[in-house]
């Protein structure tokens, strides 16, 4: 039996920002890509990520957005290899309650990110093409 890799939901390059960079920088990024999680690299190695409600966190905590982006990264990040099946994703997905995983080369080098919203949307997919007649 042949079950989805996480790979093959990939839709696009990973944008990633480098950690010296500020939340500002961060939050336009987000904004101009019309995304909600970014993953932060030192040197093209995976450092952590950020999403919208981390910058929201910091945001009512007081923190400066001219701040560096270093400074709210979350750091124990959970990551997945692209060969590993897309149910394994959900399985991470589900027992740590986060909402992406970064998607890393068997070199370990981040390559894509995967969210519910993806895992969600490929499972509708395949539910409309199983209940339309051919």
């Amino acid at each position: 039996m042949s079950f989805t890799k996480v790979k093959d939901l990939i839709k696009k390059p990973l944008i990633t920002i480098d950690k010296s960079c500020t939340i500002r920088e961060a939050i336009n990024v987000m904004a101009r890509e019309n995304i909600g999680f970014l993953v932060i690299t030192d040197r093209n190695e995976l450092f952590g990520v950020i999403s919208e409600r981390d910058i929201i966190k910091a945001l009512a905590k007081g923190i400066d957005i001219n701040e560096s982006i270093e400074k709210i990264a979350i750091r124990n990040v959970i990551t997945i290899k692209d060969s590993e099946p897309l149910w394994y994703a959900a399985k991470l997905m589900s027992q740590y309650k986060i909402r992406h995983l970064v998607i890393v080369s068997s070199e370990n080098k981040p390559i894509g990110a995967i969210s519910v919203r993806d895992i969600l949307d490929y499972e509708r997919l395949l539910k409309f093409l199983a209940e339309t007649p051919i």
